[in-house]
């Protein structure tokens, strides 16, 4: 009987950490790679390339499209810094597009993309972690929905 409490009392705590790890705020926003400051504006982008992925972790080099344009390093500015951390570990599909950052220091950060459906949210992912999503607004993904397309 001794055993059965103290088992009952072992997965009640296990239980309640794991669920407490899953309590996350949902209104994280998606770092930029640099854990200690975010981008402060688009003239630190250089550029922003497209390609079609092909899978997890790496960024497929073949860039359909390439912007390097003030207007668009800027919405993708705000893409990148308004994108909300959606709670909890993911478990995705293999990604649609693949996204290369480069900054004018030549720094570059990549990104696995899902774009939704008319009026609906995309989805963005850091490819140095692929266990978090970034939720993008159904505005952004009509934008977005633009410049991918007009390949």
């Amino acid at each position: 009987m001794r055993k059965m409490i103290w088992f009952t009392l072992l997965l009640l705590f296990m239980a309640s950490t794991l669920v407490g790890c899953q309590l996350t705020n949902s209104t994280e926003r998606l770092p930029d790679g640099n854990s200690d400051s975010k981008k402060s504006s688009n003239t630190e982008l250089r550029t922003v390339s497209i390609s079609s992925s092909r899978g997890f972790a790496n960024i497929n080099p073949d860039y359909f499209i390439e912007y390097d344009d003030t207007s668009t390093l800027s919405f993708f500015e705000k893409l990148t810094t308004s994108a909300e951390k959606v709670p909890g570990i993911v478990n995705m599909a293999e990604p649609e597009f693949d996204l290369l950052i480069t900054d004018v220091d030549g720094s570059t950060e990549g990104y696995h993309l899902w774009i939704g459906a008319e009026g609906g949210k995309s989805t963005l992912m850091n490819i140095t972690d692929t266990h978090t999503i970034y939720s993008i607004s159904e505005d952004l993904t009509s934008s977005l929905r633009e410049f991918v397309q007009s390949k």
